[in-house]
């Protein structure tokens, strides 16, 4: 009985949603310290487009700030 519970547990966390290259790019930019208008004058792109990408990034990745972003990014760097 408890091989069958221990199965239903799984060994290891779940994989972290993959960022396109455009979160990437974006997520990589905020961890320089760049404000959002900065990363938007920088790619070309409006201040609400960054603002769209970094609540995808903070979604799949499951956290809520600029820190928590950057402390992802530290800890993923190989």
């Amino acid at each position: 009985m408890a091989a069958a519970a221990a199965a239903l547990v799984p060994s290891q966390s779940p994989p972290v949603p993959a960022l396109t290259s455009r979160e990437l790019e974006i997520a990589r930019l905020v961890g320089e310290g760049l404000s959002n208008r900065q990363i938007a004058e920088r790619l070309v792109i409006s201040k609400r487009t960054v603002d769209a990408h970094i609540e995808h990034i903070y979604g799949k990745l499951g956290v809520s700030s600029r820190v928590a972003l950057a402390s992802w990014l530290r800890s993923s760097q190989p």
